[in-house]
């Protein structure tokens, strides 16, 4: 009982935080340490977690508050998230809140610049035009290098390693996509390496810098050897496809059942066809970035808001079709007008299969 009242809210959050496959003993760690992240008497956590102005679900921590105790080790110094958790001082509790806040922007500001000039890097160097990328800078910020990866492997479909370096050293954070393993591929560069480690599905390493061309081509030559071009195509796993009408407040207590959603279990991922387009906004959250709300038609007089973050350039080309297919996950939005909404991860002009159909 003094176990789960004093510290089962930091383990939950830990474990949630820390992407831990929500698993077993995991998952009831989970279960049971949510409601008492909401109940905590942590002056520290209890401030940010009411900062967040949203029900606390394994979603709010991995994508709210988890970032915001992570950029304070990513930018600054990472005791002063510690003393978030363990202080008792109400003022100082507060300053701390607005500390992390303050922080996750520059962490925002950092890998957005970073993942820009990447990009840029990828065009200018036609880096596509290889399995892995391995994308260099001067004087990246190392906090944020890993995110940067992470994102590329997502963008691009392929492994991403990405390298800031500081004088004559260099040092590099790896993603994975897909069943590659970035460590087996570093053991192949293991020679060029002062250090590295990690997993199947992350890494982290340094080196030289006059070794980094070499790192470039053995990477690559391993992924020759254990990647196809099939395996390069982006490719997303549905699990169920849904009619229209079956999208409701219904379907929504059927998959909160099935929480808490994470590592291990992930959220179910749903295909709909053929929704008829209503509306097409772009608009920008607090931080900048350029997202975009549709509104879909799901029957004869019904409708439900659909997110997609980050997608907001795609507007103005989407705004032009008559109806999508869309595969998304359904989500909560009670305090916000709806009892539920979509949270697309993909979409397409409901006519593509038929027009490919007809060009073939």
């Amino acid at each position: 009982s003094s176990y789960r009242q004093h510290f089962l809210d930091l383990v939950a959050l830990g474990t949630v935080a820390d992407s831990a496959p929500l698993v077993d003993e995991n998952r009831v760690f989970v279960t049971m340490g949510l409601p008492l992240i909401v109940e905590t008497r942590k002056k520290g956590l209890q401030m940010l977690v009411n900062s967040m102005r949203r029900p606390i679900s394994t979603s709010t921590i991995s994508y709210q508050i988890g970032p915001r105790i992570n950029a304070v080790g990513r930018v600054d110094d990472a005791a002063q998230a510690l003393e978030l958790l363990t202080t008792n001082e109400p003022v100082r509790a507060g300053e701390l809140v607005s500390l992390l806040e303050r922080l996750n922007n520059t962490r925002r500001e950092y890998q957005d610049r970073v993942q820009a000039e990447s990009i840029q890097y990828i065009e200018q160097n036609r880096l596509l035009e290889d399995r892995v990328l391995m994308v260099v800078g001067r004087n990246w910020p190392t906090g944020v290098v890993g995110i940067v990866a992470g994102r590329l492997a997502e963008e691009f479909g392929r492994p991403a390693f990405v390298v800031s370096c500081e004088g004559e050293e260099a040092r590099g954070s790896a993603r994975s996509a897909g069943s590659f393993s970035v460590v087996e591929a570093l053991k192949t560069c293991s020679d060029c390496l002062k250090d590295y480690g990690g997993h199947s599905q992350a890494a982290g390493f340094d080196a030289h810098v006059d070794k980094l061309s070499e790192i470039r081509t053995r990477l690559n030559t391993y992924a020759d050897s254990v990647l196809t071009d099939d395996d390069l195509v982006p490719t997303i796993e549905i699990d169920l496809e849904l009619e229209p009408g079956e999208i409701g407040a219904e379907l929504l207590a059927d998959v909160a059942a099935l929480a808490p959603f994470g590592t291990g279990n992930a959220e179910p991922l749903w295909l709909c066809r053929n929704l008829k387009l209503l509306d097409s906004q772009r608009f920008r959250s607090a931080n900048g970035n350029s997202h975009l709300r549709l509104k879909l038609s799901t029957g004869d007089s019904d409708s439900v808001e659909a997110i997609w973050w980050k997608k907001g350039e795609l507007s103005e080309d989407i705004g032009l079709w008559a109806s999508v297919d869309a595969v998304f996950t359904l989500e909560s939005n009670v305090g916000y007008g709806a009892e539920y909404r979509l949270r697309l991860q993909d979409v397409r002009p409901a006519d593509c299969r038929q027009l490919a159909e007809n060009a073939a």
